[in-house]
């Protein structure tokens, strides 16, 4: 990556070779020091290359005695752009101060953005104003803001946050919230109120302490049905309301699916590499290389960004791009080992939807196979308090 920094930096020639032999005059050249980038053969009489422009004298020199003839196809890199802007000091000025104040600008935040995907406005509205009195505000200076010190404040200070995190992309601050989880609120004894269901499930056992029960043990039960009621009738007809107090157990039961692979088609790298690097400022690229794209009909691409100025001044980034030739491969998974990591993922998809501390007494596992995948279905057999209060209207 820095040779070919230094590279552009330098300048540096796209040349076309014509002749024959071109297999030893590129060997010999190279014996004696040259360095061929981006060497290419398109046809048994034709090669194209990069090369410094150092280098390109050194060429021409040899060939004078061979059959062979050098043409400069393209120049590239800094001395290229510094003979074209010579003429204009007016635009070479402009572009300074164009870029002195892009690195001046990118010391600010501009930018305050708060988000919460499952938080409401009141609470967004909150965060946002008291990261304003923090000092999260546009024009703040990037180098003020502690974001982990920034996130802290923003736990304690803010109520109903169960997470709180602070981060500067660019010129934009982000503040990213999570509300905590709704606690439910308790009932004063004095409030008549019945026992309702949480969850759906089949009723174990009820334990009724005040109220009149309406359910029995085996008894299939929804969420939001009322369990036991908080309207008592009295030996002599009238009925009066009380505040319910009761256990009621219920087996409930989750579900977890998941699938592992039994046939998959593997990418296997071969062949060579090709390599695009290319300068990125703003709207405008300064391509490198001559490839812009992998010439391959298949291929992994990486992609690597390097900030030339530093990441803190988010100036010109070079951007690497690697394509690896690659084929496919079809390979055939252990079956019993499909079985187990399906099975292990099922699980954890049923345990994402109980409740923190629900204990498992049974599980119930089944398989299916089909278009090189193994179905795991899993499911969980729970037993736990499913009664809450609520208010008689």
């Amino acid at each position: 990556m820095a040779s070919s920094i230094w590279k552009f930096i330098t300048g540096y020639v796209r040349i076309k070779l014509e002749g024959l032999k071109l297999d030893t005059f590129t060997n010999d050249a190279i014996s004696q020091g040259v360095r061929f980038d981006d060497l290419r053969r398109q046809s048994h009489s034709r090669m194209t290359a990069s090369v410094s422009y150092g280098q390109l004298k050194d060429l021409r020199h040899m060939a004078r005695n061979r059959a062979l003839r050098i043409t400069v196809q393209q120049q590239r890199g800094v001395p290229v752009l510094a003979r074209r802007a010579a003429g204009r000091p007016g635009f070479l000025a402009g572009a300074m101060l164009c870029l002195l104040a892009l690195m001046a600008v990118n010391l600010f935040v501009l930018d305050v953005r708060v988000v919460g995907d499952q938080a409401d406005a009141r609470l967004l509205a909150s965060v946002q104003a008291k990261a304003a009195e923090l000092g999260i505000v546009p024009g703040a200076r990037k180098a003020t803001l502690d974001v982990e010190r920034l996130s802290d404040q923003l736990m304690l200070e803010v109520d109903g946050l169960s997470f709180a995190s602070v981060y500067v992309r660019g010129v934009r601050a982000t503040v990213e919230v999570v509300p905590a989880a709704a606690i439910p609120e308790l009932l004063d004894r004095q409030i008549p109120c019945d026992i309702i269901s949480t969850r759906d499930g089949v009723v174990h056992a009820v334990n009724v302490y005040e109220g009149e029960a309406l359910v029995k043990p085996g008894d299939v039960v929804r969420r939001g049905d009322v369990l036991v009621s908080g309207h008592v009738a009295a030996a002599d007809g009238t009925v009066r309301t009380v505040h319910a107090r009761a256990d009621v157990l219920c087996t409930v039961w989750y579900e977890g699916v998941a699938q592992a692979r039994i046939r998959s088609v593997q990418l296997r790298p071969v062949g060579p590499q090709a390599q695009r690097r290319a300068i990125h400022y703003a709207d405008y690229v300064i391509e490198l290389g001559e490839v812009t794209q992998s010439p391959y009909a298949l291929s992994i691409e990486t992609t690597t960004r390097t900030y030339l100025l530093g990441a803190a001044m988010k100036g010109p980034v070079l951007v690497t791009t690697l394509w690896q030739q690659v084929q496919t491969v079809e390979q055939h998974a252990d079956l019993a080992q499909a079985c187990v990591l399906a099975e292990q993922r099922a699980r954890l998809a049923a345990y994402s939807r109980m409740p923190q501390g629900v204990q498992v007494e049974a599980w119930n596992v089944s398989y299916l196979s089909g278009n090189g995948q193994l179905r795991a279905r899993v499911v969980a057999q729970t037993l736990e308090q499913a009664g809450l209060p609520r208010a008689i209207q």
